[in-house]
């Protein structure tokens, strides 16, 4: 039985293969998530793989006509934020963290995206939180958000929000 997709409905996962989606996001965040614990920055040419692995599956996506330029122009939205807000706080937010965030919202689209950035959310929180009462870090400490995006990646794919 196929089901008719609502407008904010994320119902892709019908039209787009689902382990396309979770084996390319976990190719494009692991190699980017482990540069990011070990040095708290993103190489820029890491960045730039993931912009052609996402390109490569956005186009082959077009292509299928399984999503549209709308779709993935949305997706970029809640990463595009992320990245203002880096600059407007005086980079207190990590810039890569952002344009991963966009690359992933060209894959999932703006709602999923948005769901993977609260669930990175709360699973860095309680991290954030122990790291600051033991007193390993104080409030402007940094920790590698990358990490926390990769569960919530997995975590939001796999439970088929």
């Amino acid at each position: 039985m196929i089901r008719r997709c609502r407008k904010y409905d994320f119902c892709v996962y019908e039209k787009m293969n689902k382990w396309i989606i979770l084996t390319s996001g976990l190719i494009i965040l692991i190699p980017c998530a482990t540069a990011d614990i070990r040095t708290r920055q993103i190489p820029l040419r890491l960045i730039g793989v993931d912009g052609l692995i996402t390109m490569l599956v956005c186009g082959y996506s077009l292509y299928r006509g399984d999503i549209n330029w709308q779709w993935i122009l949305q997706g970029i939205i809640p990463g595009a934020l992320m990245v203002f807000l880096s600059f407007a706080s005086g980079r207190k937010i990590g810039s890569g963290d952002g344009i991963l965030l966009s690359l992933l919202g060209m894959l999932t689209g703006m709602w999923m995206v948005t769901v993977v950035l609260m669930t990175s959310l709360l699973l860095s929180f309680p991290v954030s939180a122990i790291l600051l009462i033991t007193h390993r870090t104080d409030r402007s400490g940094k920790i590698p958000f990358v990490p926390f995006m990769t569960g919530g990646f997995l975590l939001t794919v796999l439970a088929g929000i």
